[in-house]
């Protein structure tokens, strides 16, 4: 595959653009003090930076193909919304276009991965699949991931780890897609994760977040 400059530079700016914006606009509400980060420019003069750490591992974890990232901490510090964000900036695909679930005790094979066309089946009998956004889109956002039930997490397993979904006897093959999912440890009604699930993330990142108002007294 040819090397493409035009490409090279858009995601360039888009990186350059993600790691200025997101610490100024406070995406994250609890970012700790920066990563210190030297390097020397173009003009061959050493530079410094400092790189929010939680906006870094985001867009680190974007730039990997199937990289997964899990962001682990409580309600409120704004964990989705960094991933969200991030996801944007650097892909281009509106955040409403992501492929975007929610853990709850309700989630299945149905609602997570694919379903029949039920005219279709009940009027002449064939069956035609149907397969969920969070299937087809490259950008791939699970949020509360430990209170998915372990059928969930059954269901999803195939799919983040060799990119390919399953549902009946039908299955598709998604290309490369970006991977984040956030974790509350604190929640009650959640389940254990599996280690080849967790396998799956090749980082856990600690998400600090100030205390909630009830935690004030």
């Amino acid at each position: 595959m040819a090397f493409d400059l035009r490409e090279h530079e858009r995601l360039r700016k888009s990186v350059q653009d993600a790691m200025i914006a997101l610490p100024m606009d406070a995406i994250y509400l609890n970012s700790r003090t920066g990563i210190r980060f030297q390097y020397v420019g173009p003009d061959s003069r050493p530079h410094t930076l400092y790189l929010d750490p939680m906006a870094s591992s985001a867009v680190a974890n974007a730039l990997v193909p199937m990289g997964g990232i899990i962001y682990r901490g409580g309600h409120g510090g704004g964990k989705t919304t960094l991933a969200q964000k991030v996801a944007h900036m650097v892909t281009g695909i509106p955040e409403n276009e992501h492929g975007y679930i929610s853990g709850n005790d309700d989630q299945n094979v149905s609602t997570l991965i694919a379903a029949f066309k039920i005219g279709k089946l009940l009027t002449t009998g064939e069956e035609e699949v149907v397969w969920r956004r969070f299937v087809t889109s490259p950008v791939k956002i699970v949020d509360e991931l430990n209170r998915f039930p372990p059928p969930a997490q059954n269901a999803l397993f195939r799919l983040l780890n060799k990119g390919v979904a399953e549902f009946v006897d039908y299955e598709t093959r998604v290309e490369d897609f970006i991977l984040m999912a956030t974790e509350n440890p604190n929640d009650p009604g959640t389940y254990p994760l599996s280690r080849p699930f967790v396998d799956r993330f090749g980082l856990c990142v600690p998400a600090p977040q100030i205390a909630s108002a009830q935690d004030q007294y």
